[in-house]
């Protein structure tokens, strides 16, 4: 059982409202009269020769709008930060006037921040739209040109994440004073329920925002809040990103037992995957979790522990063990009481891996931000969005390396079109959390995996049972037009077999 079953959600209003607001709607591009225009190309009673400089005048108009908007939001920002810095040096009796002033005043930069982002969405779907109906009427081919063109222009290089980390650490210092450093430590096994949700791309930001107002953003390394160290010469530093980059290799054997197990909910039922943060580097995690029913007296649990790179291929093969990095380890102070604990869980993720041929056979890579404490474990969100899914090419024992890490064809990568939230607690969940389920963003994926969903696209042949949801129109990589939205790099970093009208938001209609 969840926390969250049984709880109804509202239904969020449409975007394009904002095409009526009175502040963004004189500036959205005028699509009744580039409807016009067509129309009057498709009846002969005009040319395009003017079209695509047409579309350049509007382009300049949107840029101009939204450089002044984000400005005016980092002014707001910077200005909000000095005062919150100077609210703690009052006495006790203002500070909460003060404070609650300040939280109202954030909030309403956190709501233009977001219109200004749906406000850039609509108008590259409007622009593409357009375009789009350009080719359609005259035979030119100008759709996918035109994408490369305008994800260079400055409405579509906002740096959205600079502005939301600003928000989260002003939220943070807000709620819990001016703190000193906190580093936060991840365990290396986790026992929190776990509730799954899909977040549409057009209420990534809204979301992610309306979490930081209760739960900071967590960045490695990073320490949460406002601090005077933070603010260089006066100026917050905007040009920092919330997420980092996630890549994990999944294992099984040509029979996809791990997959059937998983999805069967097998007691006991295991998924080994090795995983890195950045690019490939110097060391990965080896990671396995554990499914355990609820009338057993355990929890499902995610193991893990850390390797070398370059000992991974060896591992794998069975030719190498966790013994024999053990004085290695040891003299670089790891304790005896977490090599013990490593070195069982590395002899039994081996011996999973060569009793049943495991074998790498899916990667998912994609973009986490991580909402958490440093100080608690308590409540974790986090957000993966970007989400790619690759089937692996199978690397023989004599390749140098266990894992392909050049390109792959394109057959073999797709895109998932959701955002996927988790929502991760060792206890009953706070207000605000329900709040944020029964919001109407967030639709209820139970028990959704990224492994199972890529295993059902790229291995057809070899499973017996789909997954619940993966026929579920709002995840079909082959019908996600009507759920698509504009990030930065969509269009030109689209795949090249997929058309590029699954990247135009339907809600858009032109003529």
């Amino acid at each position: 059982m969840s926390y969250f079953d049984g709880l109804k959600a509202r239904k969020p209003p449409p975007i394009t409202n904002l095409v009526s607001d009175s502040r963004f709607a004189p500036h959205f591009v005028s699509i009744d009269n580039w409807a016009k225009k067509i129309r009057e190309v498709e009846h002969g009673r005009r040319d395009m020769d003017d079209f695509f400089p047409g579309l350049d005048v509007e382009i300049q108009d949107l840029n101009a709008f939204v450089e002044g908007e984000y400005q005016t939001l980092k002014h707001s920002l910077n200005f909000i930060a000095q005062r919150v810095l100077a609210v703690f040096h009052q006495s006790e009796s203002k500070q909460k006037s003060s404070i609650a002033l300040l939280q109202k005043q954030l909030d309403v930069i956190a709501e233009d921040l977001c219109n200004l982002e749906t406000f850039v969405g609509l108008n590259v779907m409007f622009l593409m739209k357009i375009v789009l109906r350009h080719d359609q009427a005259t035979g030119a081919q100008a759709t996918n040109w035109f994408a490369a063109r305008i994800d260079q222009e400055f409405l579509c290089k906002v740096n959205f994440d600079g502005l939301l980390m600003s928000i989260s650490d002003l939220y943070f210092t807000l709620a819990h004073g001016i703190t000193g450093s906190s580093s936060w430590n991840p365990p290396d096994s986790f026992d929190r329920q776990t509730t799954k949700f899909w977040v549409k791309p057009e209420h990534l930001l809204r979301v992610k925002l309306m979490i930081a107002k209760h739960l900071p953003v967590l960045v490695w390394g990073q320490d949460q809040g406002i601090s005077v160290k933070k603010i260089m010469n006066g100026q917050l530093n905007f040009n920092t990103s919330d997420a980092s980059l996630i890549t994990s290799v999944y294992f099984d054997n040509d029979n996809c037992q791990q997959y059937h197990n998983r999805l069967t909910r097998e007691e006991g039922a295991t998924l080994i995957r090795v995983r890195w943060y950045g690019n490939y580097g110097r060391n990965v995690f080896i990671e396995q979790k554990t499914h355990h029913e609820a009338w057993v007296d355990q929890v499902s649990v995610k193991e893990r522990f850390q390797m070398e790179s370059e000992h991974v291929k060896g591992y794998l093969l069975g030719t190498k063990t966790y013994k024999d990095w053990i004085p290695k380890l040891r003299a670089k102070g790891v304790s005896n009481e977490t090599l013990a604990s490593n070195w069982a869980l590395a002899n039994e993720i081996a011996k999973n891996i060569q009793t049943h041929d495991l074998h790498p056979v899916i990667r998912t890579v994609y973009l986490r931000t991580a909402f958490q404490l440093t100080s608690s474990n308590n409540v974790r969100i986090s957000l993966d969005t970007k989400i790619q899914f690759i089937k692996e090419i199978v690397k023989s024992n004599s390749d140098p390396e266990w894992v392909h890490l050049g390109k792959v064809p394109s057959s073999s990568e797709l895109t998932f079109p959701l955002g996927v939230l988790e929502i991760k607690l060792h206890d009953a969940p706070p207000a605000w959390v329900t709040d944020l389920i029964t919001s109407g963003y967030l639709i209820r994926a139970d028990h959704f995996s990224k492994f199972q969903h890529a295993m059902a696209i790229f291995y057809p042949r070899n499973i017996s049972l789909r997954p619940h949801w993966f026929d579920n129109p709002i995840v079909n990589i082959n019908a996600s037009g009507s759920h698509a939205w504009y990030t930065v790099g969509a269009l030109t970093h689209a795949q090249t077999h997929k058309p590029i009208h699954l990247y135009v938001y339907n809600e858009v209609k032109l003529g």
